[in-house]
């Protein structure tokens, strides 16, 4: 068994969580946790978390506090999910992620573990590179398993088995390594420099 879940620091740690076979994640991130409410917003897919576990807010210079959650005492994650029929959290990234190219709508991560997949591909970070034309494109900086990974064309192809075209990378970059955060985290923005540097 493997342990999948959700959580925010803002939360007090995690907010749902499912223990799921490793060889299938349908679950998710699982259902929330008892005391936690967990919406999805219709409009924008925003991920909407209610707790008694919730910070208040930011604690300013001055003493006072930012406050974090709204009216309904909902905070904002930031993340962008779905619930599925028995209300198992699915989530889709972060909305700061999301790449808009053409009008579409990128989920990095979606991208990712397409990448990812795929023979002779240890890891992969998605991000978008600003486009006159297109206002961003969809780019990628790749680890490469072993000696020499695929080409850009091999991968072109076999992402178009999976992928909608606008979704493929334009630009693929060969790195050594993803650059993480502190926290261990792949950091995004550090490793798009990174490969944008490269090529």
């Amino acid at each position: 068994m493997s342990l999948s879940g959700h959580g925010l620091t803002e939360a007090c740690a995690q907010v749902a969580t499912a223990r799921v076979e490793v060889r299938d994640a349908s679950a998710g991130c699982g259902p929330a946790l008892s005391g936690v409410e967990v919406v999805v917003r219709a409009r924008d897919e925003r991920i909407l978390v209610r707790t008694p576990a919730a910070m208040d807010g930011w604690l300013r210079a001055d003493g006072s506090v930012e406050r974090v959650v709204d009216g309904d005492g909902f905070y904002d994650t930031g993340d962008d999910g779905r619930l599925d029929g028995a209300q198992n959290l699915h989530v889709l990234g972060r909305r700061t992620d999301l790449i808009v190219t053409g009008g579409e709508n990128v989920r990095p991560a979606e991208v990712e573990a397409a990448l990812e997949a795929l023979p002779g591909v240890r890891a992969a970070c998605v991000f978008g590179v600003p486009d006159e034309r297109w206002g961003a494109v969809v780019a990628a900086a790749l680890v490469e398993a072993g000696a020499s990974g695929p080409g850009d064309a091999e991968i072109d192809r076999a992402l178009r088995e999976r992928l909608a075209g606008f979704k493929i990378p334009r630009r693929m970059v060969r790195v050594p390594a993803l650059v993480t955060a502190p926290s261990g985290k792949v950091d995004r923005a550090a490793t798009a420099a990174l490969a944008l540097a490269r090529g």
